[in-house]
């Protein structure tokens, strides 16, 4: 395939992703696999309090 083809390929398919990146979600869902605590600002040594996978 030659380059100018897939550029155009390339051009083509932008427009699409720009849309769907600009759509308004009608809700959220948050997954919280692991709760921690830190004791500094690095959080080099977190204190876990709970972790799971549902």
């Amino acid at each position: 395939m030659s380059k100018l083809k897939v550029l155009y390929i390339i051009l083509m398919l932008v427009p699409s992703f720009v849309f769907a990146a600009t759509a308004t979600p009608t809700s959220y869902k948050t997954t919280v696999t692991k709760f921690e605590l830190c004791s500094s600002s690095a959080c080099s040594d977190p204190i876990v309090l709970g972790s799971a996978s549902k």
